[in-house]
């Protein structure tokens, strides 16, 4: 069934309250590490909050700005569960630490359980994220309509960049849950990425839940 707009916000909106109410209160901060994700977690949250909120006001051209940021807070976030060593974490934490290229993170990501999911899941979106926030095509086409300043973002085009950033920042979540050792919460979060994914992701939605 087709939804609207404003049916997908409502949705959006529910579906960080729930993941909220998985994280706060039995997460207790265990190390560096945790405490990294959590406050990645709580960033990305916040960035997919702003994006509804943003939408609702049709502000459309700051909204879609922010999703590549819930975006990168995801790389880094797999980068850091899976394959950061303990002197990494260290140094993220004190700030003394250079993230490897984009695409070096998702790469190194997919080589820890053999699958090529963020990779594809970077090329699928990445070009789209970049052209929002540093005002590209994208953007400045949709500040016109016919030869007048008056944005004309389509629906479709909003609703494909509030149903990604939603399902980055519960992706956040998840790995949060699972270093600390929530699987069914964290499974939980999982499930409701399908009920946000486009075509384009559905098959990748089902390979990241073998391979993880």
């Amino acid at each position: 069934m087709r939804v609207s707009l404003s049916e997908l916000l409502d949705h959006a909106e529910a579906a960080t309250r729930e993941a909220w109410h998985a994280i706060v209160g039995p997460v207790t901060i265990v190390d560096n590490r945790s405490q990294i994700l959590l406050a990645y977690v709580s960033v990305a949250m916040e960035h997919q909050e702003a994006i509804v909120l943003l939408a609702r006001q049709r502000l459309y051209g700051s909204a879609l700005a922010l999703v590549r940021s819930v975006y990168e807070i995801l790389y880094r976030a797999a980068w850091i569960y899976s394959c950061a060593k303990p002197d990494d974490v260290t140094r993220i934490w004190e700030g003394r630490f250079d993230f490897p290229k984009m695409g070096d993170i998702v790469a190194a990501i997919d080589a820890t359980s053999d699958t090529d999911f963020f990779q594809r899941f970077k090329a699928l979106s990445w070009r789209d994220q970049n052209d929002f926030t540093h005002t590209g095509r994208l953007q400045i086409h949709s500040r016109f309509s016919g030869g007048e300043l008056e944005s004309r973002y389509p629906d479709e085009m909003i609703m494909a960049q509030v149903s990604s950033a939603t399902m980055a920042a519960i992706l956040v979540a998840v790995l949060l849950l699972k270093t600390h050792g929530r699987i069914p919460e964290g499974e939980r979060m999982e499930r409701l990425l399908v009920s946000f994914a486009p075509s384009d992701f559905e098959r990748l939605n089902s390979d990241y839940a073998e391979s993880h």
